[in-house]
């Protein structure tokens, strides 16, 4: 039967491809679900501000400040910014300039229809950059699979994890810096796959530093790539640690010039001087509530496949570059207070790490159609269909299509209530409107009660 399915879609391919691309952008753009109002609340008001006065200082919009509550931060220069990453703001900027020519100023959300273009707008581009995501996923997939195989592993990365239900619901700064993470994977891919002659060097520190840019997070990702790349081809690191370094510079003078310290607050790592939190490990991979492998189950098969095709996978750089990469974040995050990500639907704060597993799943993949026994292969692809199966129900049906597992944020009010996070009787991917009103009862009794 598998062997049909693939047949049929490598006789297809171009079609089938048109389509997944097609139905990503569909699914997320018509998706209920929307985390708009959270954190990235406050991008386009930054974009604005940009456009109108040329600086990311919000002074000039005093009156509307407290709508954007903590997303607007009073920096110690006594000016006024939007607390998280300049990356998004700035390249979102031109997007921003064509609602202004429709006569919709986004600094000014005044009335329920400009809070709704805001919010639509973050639709639209959430949608956008969750399509370019799945097209660079199956780009990667394509430099060791055939069409059907990439199609298949890029059906079930994309719809099966938080791909699908984080980054399309919200413009969040993952989003942008998943794009050009991603870019910049399929680049070295390419040519660990001598699909391409060079790592085009200078194009890979401009992606690994506009990655940094939305997001500081990726920093992990250039420490490992720079590692990578150096053992791999002095030449190509030098050029891209000059691109990179030379960019990163513009950002510490822009900072010193503008706030007068090295970094802006949003870039500075001063969580990474807590300690590991264990239940932070535990809760980001195995909790109910926001579990990597709990909404994307199949993602623990690389780890199996990693026994069974060790001494292979031994010999595979990219291997090590994604193992590598996926232990150090995940003992990043786990020294974060609030490493659930706050009002959320599952790891949001693990979906720029989902490569590191993508890599692995790929070279098992790649590795297990080449090296008998069959059975081992057989159980393999069934085990990871039952479980891509699973994980798109849960990302895809409840995190865009389901309202309760959004409201159950609220209902727990999980930032004062963290508990609830490993509690298995109320798990958020399961929640319905009868775990809902339990769920409010004993919120209510807990506030009366609280001895």
């Amino acid at each position: 039967m598998l062997s049909t399915l693939t047949g049929y879609l490598e006789k297809h391919n171009l079609l089938i491809i048109i389509l997944l691309i097609i139905t990503t952008f569909a699914i997320t753009f018509f998706s209920p679900i929307r985390y708009t109002d959270s954190d990235p609340f406050g991008t386009f008001l930054a974009s604005q501000a940009i456009l109108e006065h040329g600086t990311i200082k919000l002074d000039a919009y005093s009156e509307v400040l407290p709508v954007y509550s903590y997303k607007i931060i009073q920096a110690e220069n006594n000016h006024y910014y939007y607390y998280s990453a300049l990356g998004t703001p700035i390249l979102t900027t031109p997007f921003v300039w064509l609602a202004n020519l429709r006569g919709v100023d986004l600094a000014r959300l005044t009335s329920p229809y400009q809070n709704q273009v805001q919010s639509g707008l973050q639709n639209l581009l959430s949608a956008i950059t969750t399509t370019i995501s799945c097209i660079l996923i199956y780009a990667f997939c394509r430099c060791y699979l055939n069409y059907a195989y990439s199609f298949l592993l890029t059906v079930a990365f994309v719809f099966g994890s938080s791909i699908v239900s984080t980054m399309g619901t919200a413009l969040w700064n993952i989003n942008l810096e998943m794009v050009f993470i991603l870019s910049a994977l399929v680049i070295l891919a390419c040519e660990d796959q001598k699909k391409i002659k060079d790592l085009k060097p200078v194009l890979l520190g401009l992606l690994l530093f506009l990655a940094y840019f939305c997001r500081p997070t990726a920093a992990l990702f250039i420490l490992i790539t720079f590692t990578y790349v150096f053992l791999k081809n002095r030449r190509a690191f030098v050029k891209m640690a000059v691109t990179s370094t030379l960019l990163f510079g513009l950002l510490v003078l822009f900072s010193m010039v503008e706030f007068n310290q090295f970094l802006p607050d949003y870039y500075k790592a001063g969580f990474l001087d807590n300690p590991i939190s264990k239940s932070a490990v535990y809760g980001s991979l195995l909790s109910p509530s926001r579990g990597l492998f709990v909404f994307s189950p199949y993602l623990l098969l690389p780890f199996i496949g990693l026994i069974l095709y060790g001494k292979q996978l031994y010999k595979e750089a990219f291997a090590w570059f994604g193992s590598i990469w996926f232990v150090l974040y995940i003992m990043m995050v786990s020294r974060w207070p609030n490493w659930w990500g706050g009002f959320s639907f599952g790891p949001r704060l693990l979906t720029d790490v989902l490569p590191a597993l993508f890599i692995i799943t790929v070279l098992v993949w790649k590795i297990a159609l080449t090296t008998p026994p069959k059975w081992k292969r057989e159980i393999l692809a069934i085990s990871f269909v039952v479980l891509a199966f699973s994980g798109i129900f849960i990302n895809t049906k409840q995190g865009l299509y389901n309202h309760s597992p959004a409201i159950w944020n609220t209902a727990t009010d999980i930032d004062h209530a963290p508990q609830y996070l490993f509690n298995w009787k109320y798990p958020q991917f399961l929640a319905n409107p009868e775990m809902i009103m339990v769920l409010e009862a004993e919120r209510k009794f807990n506030n009366l009660n609280p001895d």
